[in-house]
């Protein structure tokens, strides 16, 4: 999923946007192709509306090809037809019923429209269902200390149905009333006992949450299936603005790699990312070249270790979730960047600790300014997460600058 999302930012270079004025009824993305993996979305845009009827009628008529039109197929018998127009004027108009979709791993899969109450297995996706304003469906989820009670509210208090953050207990779900599906996020190592819950009848939706571009995608596939898609394109439109003042500033054709800084991403304790990691891709789409060759996920690096030094990137980004209270910044620096200090990064002062418990488009937002603070300007990560909590966030009358270790760097140490 992360090699979609590095080639993504090719496609952003030189995108459209179309907001519309205060008095429309909203906003409506343009050039951004395959992220609402909904099957009847047959023109492959973010929307299921009368575009999608005319291109099922030329696909009929053999006008288009369908092989250009990969979610056409809206009924999933292998054969588009009037049964497939059919079954999108209703979905157009939202009725109840069985609906297909493509999962955060390319899988094809079916649900009931629109998805009842969920339990939710994960915080990536936890933070999803709350920036589109789907509080109301979460009637339950897994256990895990990173769950954020400042960022999610009132949700940190519904029923936990696991004993940890990746799992799911079936008889648990089962003594909730209402839960029709498990929500989670990307990764396998999220509720690897799917089979269970199929086979007791409820849905295990998959959504990718915290992989880069891909969450975008994310974001209107899961406003569509729990009835939000309004909030949800509100929230793409808040990611869409992001990432084109980032590329219309430091994309593919803003900058020589001869001008780019180099960096490395560090997940967990001190796993550096390879190739496939989504804390790889963010630090590209956030202008940089990330330095990391190897396809592996995470590689980790321990102290006396030489592997690393060779790499010598410009700027280290650790992300670590050390959430919205209270942080012991002395401490929190020994505890992680121990591991780097031999690295030339981390003696010219460019290793930064980055909170990791706002959204992946936020945390983007501060790789960016972090890079160039000339260019993106030193302050957008801030601006951006004081708008990601106000405007999508249960975090009441909170600011950024004053209430919330946002980064952690050699500066603040000295201040």
């Amino acid at each position: 999923m992360a090699t979609i999302a590095i080639a993504s930012i090719l496609v952003v270079s030189g995108l459209g946007l179309v907001l519309l004025s205060q008095e429309s009824d909203g906003y409506r993305s343009t050039d951004f192709p395959e992220r609402l993996m909904i099957f009847g979305n047959a023109n492959n845009d973010d929307y299921l509306d009368e575009d999608d009827i005319t291109t099922l009628e030329k696909i009929i008529a053999g006008e288009l090809d369908a092989e250009d039109h990969p979610l056409a197929d809206a009924n999933q018998d292998g054969v588009i037809d009037q049964k497939d127009i059919d079954m999108v004027r209703k979905m157009i108009d939202r009725e109840p019923m069985e609906i297909y979709y493509l999962n955060a791993h390319g899988d094809v899969k079916s649900v009931q429209y629109p998805v009842g109450d969920v339990a939710v297995v994960g915080t990536g996706i936890m933070g999803a269902v709350m920036s589109i304003g789907a509080d109301e469906k979460v009637a339950a989820r897994s256990f895990g200390a990173t769950y954020d009670r400042t960022l999610i509210g009132d949700l940190y208090d519904v029923p936990i149905i696991s004993d940890s953050l990746f799992r799911a207990d079936v008889e648990l779900v089962s003594n909730i009333d209402g839960i029709t599906a498990i929500l989670t996020q990307e990764s396998t190592r999220y509720v690897q006992n799917a089979d269970v819950f199929e086979n007791a009848g409820i849905d295990v939706i998959r959504i990718a949450a915290t992989d880069g571009l891909d969450t975008i995608g994310g974001i209107l596939t899961l406003g569509y299936l729990l009835g939000f898609e309004e909030q949800a394109n509100e929230y793409v439109r808040f990611c869409d603005e992001i990432i084109s003042y980032i590329n219309d500033r430091v994309g593919p054709d803003m900058m020589a790699d001869d001008e780019r800084v180099t960096s490395l991403s560090v997940v967990m304790i001190n796993s550096v990312s390879g190739k496939d990691s989504a804390y790889f891709s963010a630090t590209q789409i956030a202008g940089s070249i990330n330095l990391a060759d190897w396809d592996d996920t995470t590689q980790r690096f321990q102290e006396g270790d030489e592997w690393l030094l060779s790499y010598d990137p410009d700027f280290i980004i650790h992300a670590r979730g050390i959430g919205y209270g209270d942080v012991d910044i002395q401490a929190t620096w020994d505890q992680y960047g121990q591991y780097f200090t031999e690295m030339r990064a981390y003696k010219e002062g460019n290793y930064h600790i980055l909170n990791g418990n706002p959204p992946v488009i936020v945390r983007i937002a501060y790789i960016a300014s972090i890079f160039y603070p000339d260019i993106i300007g030193e302050d957008f990560g801030d601006i951006k997460h004081q708008e990601f909590l106000d405007k999508f966030s249960n975090a009441d009358n909170l600011n950024v600058k004053e209430d919330v270790v946002s980064t952690i760097n050699v500066h603040m140490l000295a201040a």
